[in-house]
């Protein structure tokens, strides 16, 4: 049978019980042979989902014996940890488990002595480094059918978080029991039991988090099963990295691709930028917010040190927590390949608030107040030039290009109140909106009918185009 990696700490030597031993060795013993007989037959390319699923079960009988016993679950539960390796000792036998043996004791000094037998216990004169704990955590509220797919993906990641939590924003179409129902033993699930709202909820959701590193993981959004493990790798490899991001893939309300226009925007955004240059990160976030939200994995020490959310903050908490991150001296570092789906749908929180009375003009005017509370902060952290607060203010171009999209969308709808709302914002506004040739052409050409609309049609391809033509151009 495979060894385990379970073992005790010198603190935990008096704690320990022989009857307790015994008892957890035959519960896990029991739960990883159930897992292996499913697997049993199947060909040598199965195997490490079998072993998968036998690692989950293990943890999942483990685990609520850990506090009781006074144990320590350690890195050796990891694929490639020492559990791991033992589990390939079923497939050989003979001289070939005697060499495998002979090899494993060899390697033993790098991994922790195992002695004891089956299960056997690591030597508690060895210490080695755990592997640094994550935490997914679902901010969530009236999740509906999507809640299924998101929790899917993030128990289908190939580095498992160490707890996944959905704290439940008092939702009224029965998320939480949803979560409870899809998630199992795995799945913590928190209710709130009155609205916070978005900011505070999402702050709530820190709080709850006692691991080194969180991702706020979107309820309607997937992740690839390499995402965790992906962001891992950067942060614990560059200690000065606040938060590590990905780039993102629109995808429709069945999980269908989107060749969506603010992911193009923000792969343009993107191109030829140095991560590792705060200031450049810093200036390049105020063209836009070029950040995919629900790919952010977050060391919880640097979010924390930067203030959190700002719960006032409806539409651009994400935003404004990036700029505080940097300015606090932390790294806002990248992985240039999409690993997050991103859902584009009617019923999103960004959908749903573009309905309100206001005509969704909320969202701009939070947008320009996070743009301009940003230019100081960059001033006063070294950031951005000590003059920029001299003299007229600046345009606002990463307003203004939301702002304008958004028309579009809205134009292409046959809402026309809501276009004239936006461009009147764009006039009164935006800080040389009424000047703004770009401004000034969409109106002119919104104005005109079938040809109008179809040169914006054109103009905007045209801007799609050129982003993801900077991108390529770049070896980002």
């Amino acid at each position: 049978m495979a060894r385990g990696g379970i073992h005790r700490t010198r603190a935990d030597d008096q704690a320990w019980e022989q009857q307790g031993w015994h008892e957890l060795h035959r519960l896990v013993a029991a739960a990883v042979e159930q897992h292996r007989a499913v697997g049993r037959g199947l060909g040598q390319d199965l195997l490490d989902h079998v072993g998968t699923a036998e690692v989950r079960a293990l943890q999942q009988v483990a685990r609520p014996a850990e506090p009781l016993m006074g144990l320590e679950l350690v890195e050796a539960f990891a694929p490639g940890g020492a559990w791991d390796a033992g589990h390939h000792d079923q497939q050989v036998g003979g001289e070939q488990a005697e060499e495998q043996a002979a090899h494993d004791a060899a390697g033993a000094r790098g991994r922790g002595r195992v002695i004891g037998g089956s299960f056997g216990l690591h030597d508690p004169g060895y210490k080695r480094r755990p592997m640094a704990s994550a935490t997914f955590v679902v901010p969530c509220w009236n999740a509906g059918e999507h809640l299924r797919p998101l929790l899917e993906s993030l128990l289908a990641q190939t580095r498992r978080a160490e707890r996944i939590l959905v704290v439940d924003d008092a939702s009224g179409d029965g998320s939480a029991e949803r979560a409870r129902a899809l998630g199992g033993a795995e799945v913590e699930v928190i209710e709130n039991p009155e609205r916070l709202g978005i900011g505070a909820n999402w702050n709530r959701c820190v709080e709850l988090v006692d691991g080194e590193f969180v991702c706020l993981a979107h309820m309607d959004d997937v992740y690839a099963p390499d995402f965790l493990a992906r962001s891992l790798q950067v942060l614990e490899a560059e200690p000065s990295a606040g938060a590590v991001h990905s780039l993102a893939r629109a995808v429709d309300d069945t999980g269908q691709p989107l060749d969506a226009g603010p992911e193009a925007f923000k792969l343009g955004l993107w191109a030829g930028l140095d991560h590792h240059d705060r200031a450049a990160v810093y200036r390049r976030l105020l063209e836009g917010n070029f950040v995919a939200c629900p790919s952010v994995v977050y060391r919880t020490s640097a979010l924390r040190d930067a203030g959190g959310f700002d719960a006032s903050l409806r539409f651009a908490l994400d935003w404004q927590a990036h700029f505080a991150l940097l300015a606090a001296g932390h790294d806002l570092l990248g992985i240039p390949e999409p690993l997050v789906g991103y859902r584009r749908h009617a019923a999103s929180a960004t959908s749903s608030l573009a309905q309100a009375p206001d005509r969704g003009l909320a969202r701009f005017r939070e947008e320009l107040a996070v743009v301009r509370a940003a230019r100081r902060l960059g001033v006063d952290a070294g950031l951005l030039p000590a003059d920029l607060l001299d003299g007229p203010e600046p345009a606002c171009p990463a307003v203004r290009n939301t702002l304008l999209h958004d028309a579009f969308l809205a134009l292409e709808r046959g809402d026309r109140e809501a276009v004239a709302a936006r461009l009147r914002f764009a006039r009164e506004e935006l800080p040389g909106g009424a000047a703004d040739p770009l401004v000034r052409a969409f109106a002119l050409a919104a104005g005109s009918g079938a040809a109008g609309r179809a040169v914006l049609r054109l103009g905007l391809w045209a801007t799609l185009r050129r982003a993801r033509g900077r991108a390529r151009a770049y070896s980002m």
